[in-house]
């Protein structure tokens, strides 16, 4: 996942010594275009979400249409993969011998939708 704030320092770090460095007239129009260009990338990443996907379980559990089988966040921390039972209204892992419900005293805090699997080229 990308760290805006880290790839912001790093574009302004690599390009400020070249901006910097010359006055030719080239360099001027590269100076103007680049403070353009660089403004709209850091436009666009303010508008992206967040790189944590988390969906806390009090704003919304997924709903019908969504896949059921999730990764969720408990409480101590520990991340699992889940499905959720739309007709309980539960999420329930698997523990080898069928669906069990999580502990009271560990309960899902958030969740998010499984990653896309990788597929080579």
């Amino acid at each position: 996942m990308i760290d805006k704030i880290k790839l912001r320092e790093k574009i302004r770090e690599k390009y400020q010594n070249r901006i910097l460095e010359r006055d030719t007239k080239e360099d001027i129009s590269f100076k103007h275009g680049w403070n353009h260009a660089l403004d709209a990338v850091l436009d666009i990443l303010r508008d992206m979400p967040d790189d944590n996907n988390w969906i806390p379980v009090s704003e919304r559990v997924p709903q019908l249409g969504e896949s059921s089988e999730v990764l969720v966040s408990l409480e101590n921390g520990g991340i699992l993969t889940a499905t959720y039972f739309f007709s309980t209204k539960k999420f329930m892992y698997f523990n080898g011998k069928g669906f069990a419900d999580f502990y009271a005293n560990n309960p899902v805090k958030a969740w998010q939708p499984l990653p896309v699997p990788y597929e080579d080229e």
